[in-house]
């Protein structure tokens, strides 16, 4: 019983206790973007003996550090309690502010008071007054445009090529206003070349439309340029490399001739915008043919390797020459090689006679061991 009571005790004293002056608790939002509106849901507690006399809670504007003022606009500056409020009681008040859309970053100090007297004051009253500091940071939603577009386009001139692209918002923000257009050697069309807006999370797509009918074959180097704005009227831009290659509408082969040591090996490949088919390859070493080749087709920005045995007899300076014809679109093509390669001399020769002596010599020596074992 004696545990029971002195518990009993201290809870009575923690509910007596009393302050010299009232409290005050703040709810707010501590984390916004500029042009967000912040609340501050208050309640006050006349946690004193004495009445509280004419209290007003009120932002502290003049206590605001300057470069911070700028970004604040007042919506509900203070509110006035009642002109009484007794001890024991408490009352709920609602101040408001805005940030400014063009508020940076950052964190925001602002202090709330709560002002008025204690006491009865035909008997004398004295002031009170209680300040909390209210910490808003502030952050911008922006924008983060990412693109998924090949950096490398390989098309067939005489087309109208379509080059397809797509924008993903990966950020915070919408991206407005957004403008697209292409810039280099070859001109072209974009649809749709705008787009009012790109909320978070959203992907727009496009087309890049390339006339090619009058274009050389080669590759041709041009840049997207993108710009667009965020909600704070921030301008972002970016230009994004890419490279077209326009190969011709015909197979178009080309040889070359590789070698290490004396090793020849030969790569025939189609940089045309069409299969080569029917295909006869022939290989001449210092003006003889050594390899001839039939070869039904090489598929466009195909190739095929062709290695080459060259025998003893070819070392030194030696003339390689080889000729391919082939077909396409009803027409007959050739493409050919012409190198001067030096290759070495076949050192290794004669060493397989030794090698087979060798081992021929250990196999006639075990079996002499072996027979005389068995007597």
């Amino acid at each position: 019983m004696k545990l029971y009571s002195v518990a009993l005790l201290g809870l009575l004293l923690f509910f007596s206790i009393e302050t010299t002056e009232p409290t005050m608790s703040i709810d707010y939002t501590g984390h916004v973007t500029p042009g967000d509106f912040v609340a501050f849901s208050i309640f006050v507690d006349n946690t004193t003996v004495n009445p509280c006399n004419n209290g007003m809670v009120y932002i502290n504007i003049n206590a605001i550090d300057e470069d911070i003022k700028k970004y604040v606009n007042i919506i509900k500056g203070e509110e006035m309690l009642d002109p009484i409020l007794p001890s024991g009681e408490g009352s709920n008040l609602l101040l408001q502010l805005e940030m400014t859309p063009d508020t940076p970053n950052g964190e925001y100090d602002i202090p709330i008071m709560f002002e008025g007297t204690l006491g009865t004051c035909d008997g004398g009253c004295f002031p009170f007054s209680v300040v909390q500091t209210c910490t808003i940071s502030v952050t911008r939603k922006v924008p983060e445009l990412k693109t998924d577009f090949e950096r490398t386009f390989d098309v067939v001139g005489g087309n109208n090529a379509s080059l397809p692209f797509s924008f993903t918002n990966a950020g915070t923000g919408s991206a407005k206003d957004l403008k697209i257009s292409i810039s280099g050697s070859i001109e072209g069309m974009i649809t749709p070349d705008a787009f009012l807006s790109i909320a978070p999370g959203s992907t727009n797509t496009a087309t890049i439309s390339l006339n090619t009918e009058f274009l050389e074959s080669g590759i041709y180097y041009l840049n997207l340029n993108v710009l667009y704005y965020d909600n704070y009227f921030k301008l972002y831009t970016e230009k994004i490399p890419f490279m077209v290659q326009v190969r011709p509408y015909r197979p178009q082969l080309e040889i070359e001739i590789l070698n290490s040591n004396r090793s020849i090996i030969v790569e025939i490949k189609n940089e045309g915008g069409i299969k080569a088919s029917e295909i006869t390859f022939t290989l001449y070493v210092n003006d003889e043919a050594c390899l001839h080749e039939t070869i039904d087709e090489i598929k466009t920005r195909g190739s095929i390797l062709i290695p080459v045995q060259l025998d003893d007899g070819i070392y030194g300076d030696t003339l390689f020459f080889a000729n391919a014809d082939y077909g396409g679109c009803n027409e007959c093509y050739s493409a050919t090689k012409e190198i001067f390669i030096n290759i070495p001399e076949n050192s290794s020769e004669g060493i397989p006679n030794k090698y087979y002596c060798a081992i021929g010599i250990i196999a006639a020596l075990c079996v002499v061991i072996v027979m005389r074992r068995r007597r």
